[in-house]
């Protein structure tokens, strides 16, 4: 039994134009009711994968030799926007917040270092040096935003003021700070970087660098 199509029988259709982002790969089907099939790149199956922007078509022959010829544009998709935020600074021991937008498939942070977590929307982090965060956020399959954040730490000298001290009626003694502050503020008011004390009590300082550590 011989089956004769007739002449528009089988559409060829490549689909609409489309994106395809950098790394990703993308299959073109042109159906598997034709009898030969001839692409741009010079493949004869019914379908290709291509992994590269630019303009694709096919020519396809039927049964009855009828020949149908379809192109289709694959633009270079554009960049996934993604930001978390400006440069960030941190002092001592502080923790900070990184936050991601919302409405990712996933989220990949590094490096791992000193870091709660790296696949999650939110992170936190505490470095205990100058370091550089990045993440890699997947938006759609195969597609990905990137970003980095740079944090500076800074540090503010320790304080030691010294073992308790007793002394007699009438004399004093002077607790000094140390230096490296530009502000001091003493518990009893006092905000110079040393403190002459006369009368017994309990004494504390809190002191603040240019940076606003303390």
């Amino acid at each position: 039994l011989t089956v004769i199509r007739p002449k528009g029988d089988l559409m060829l259709n490549l689909g609409a134009d489309t994106t395809l982002c950098s790394g990703n790969s993308i299959t073109l089907r042109a159906g598997n009711k034709f009898l030969n099939y001839l692409w741009s790149n010079g493949s004869n199956d019914s379908t290709i994968v291509i992994n590269a922007a630019g303009t694709y078509w096919v020519r396809a022959t039927d049964s009855c030799k009828n020949i149908q010829t379809d192109t289709i544009i694959v633009n270079p998709a554009p960049p996934v926007p993604l930001s978390i935020g400006p440069d960030r600074s941190k002092c001592n021991n502080d923790t900070l917040l990184l936050t991601a937008p919302a409405g990712f498939i996933n989220y990949s942070w590094g490096p791992l270092y000193n870091i709660n977590s790296t696949n999650t929307q939110q992170v936190v982090v505490n470095p205990a040096r100058d370091t550089i965060y990045y993440v890699k956020a997947e938006k759609t399959p195969g597609c990905f935003g990137f970003d980095t954040l740079r944090i500076k730490v800074y540090t503010s000298p320790p304080i030691n003021l010294g073992p308790d001290v007793r002394f007699c009626n009438g004399d004093s003694v002077v607790l000094r700070a140390g230096n490296g502050f530009t502000n001091y503020t003493w518990s009893n008011g006092a905000t110079s970087a040393q403190l002459t004390v006369k009368a017994q009590g309990t004494y504390s300082v809190k002191a603040t660098t240019a940076e606003g550590c303390s």
